[in-house]
């Protein structure tokens, strides 16, 4: 109680002083507001066919969330970036290389890359939802791919990942989230953290697969019960639906810190802070 209370007292000045607090984490202690990425020694950029196509950016982003899901876990040493032609992130992918010094590997569109991870291992197969559902069932196979390693397949998309010689790991596309399913499956889940993440977009997706995460999207009991699992003064990745007090309010009841990033890129990526190894919990107070 006395790190929590000096910690919130923390966050008060800081918002007292016109400014936001930042966590930075740099170790894999339990005491981590923030799950910590390793750095990879090369990183892969991923042209996307089709850029508009939520499909192909699913896939995408499963396929980013898995490097770095093998990178944390020391099968492989290759992130991968989804190109974005954003100035600002390529800002970001320029100061990123100049700052971990991480080796180029080029560029490969979506399906090559889902060729090359799965020769490395980085991939065991895919999840198949059904995206016209616009439910918590793409949440649903966005947590499953994480434990099972599998990249996200739209039914659309099914036949173009059977010929790259995927198996199904696991079918959401007549399944929901249930309360059911996330009290058989949340210890294989990592509770330092939660994306919130709209069904209908992508982004994040790369995150919660990177670190096994949940994904829920919604105001409901379920949403108190997963949210009551999180670790205290854990983040909250994305965000809810609704009105802002409505969805804001039970993640504060819990003690998390909530951050407005429903619409990040290359997250998983982005988070790796080049100190890895070394202990300990750094607070800074940015000035507004």
């Amino acid at each position: 109680m006395k790190k929590k209370n000096l910690i919130k007292t923390l966050f008060l000045i800081g918002m007292l002083l016109g400014g936001t607090i930042s966590p930075v984490v740099a170790s894999s202690s339990p005491d981590n507001w923030w799950p910590v990425q390793k750095r990879p020694g090369y990183i892969l950029k991923c042209t996307l066919s089709r850029p508009g196509d939520i499909r192909e950016m699913n896939v995408a982003q499963s396929l980013c969330g898995l490097a770095a899901q093998a990178v944390n876990e020391g099968i492989g040493n290759e992130g991968l970036w989804v190109e974005n032609r954003t100035p600002d992130y390529q800002l970001y992918y320029k100061a990123w290389l100049k700052r971990l010094k991480v080796k180029e590997r080029g560029s490969l569109n979506t399906w090559e890359v889902v060729k090359r991870f799965q020769k490395q291992g980085y991939i065991k197969g895919y999840i198949l939802y059904d995206y016209n559902r616009k439910d918590n069932s793409i949440n649903l196979a966005t947590a499953q791919a994480g434990i099972l390693k599998g990249i996200l397949v739209d039914i659309t998309l099914e036949e173009q990942a059977k010929a790259s010689g995927l198996k199904k790991l696991y079918d959401a596309s007549k399944e929901n989230l249930t309360q059911s399913w996330f009290d058989e499956h949340k210890s294989r889940m990592n509770n330092n953290f939660i994306v919130l993440t709209n069904p209908s977009i992508a982004n994040n997706r790369d995150y919660a697969i990177a670190h096994k995460g949940m994904v829920y999207y919604g105001v409901d009991e379920l949403l108190d019960t997963v949210l009551e699992w999180v670790r205290p003064l854990s983040p909250v990745i994305g965000w809810n639906s609704g009105p802002e007090f409505q969805h804001i309010a039970p993640c504060s009841h819990w003690g998390l810190i909530n951050t407005a990033s429903d619409w990040c890129m290359n997250l998983a990526m982005l988070s790796i802070t080049g100190n890895e190894k070394k202990k300990g919990l750094k607070l800074l107070i940015r000035p507004g």
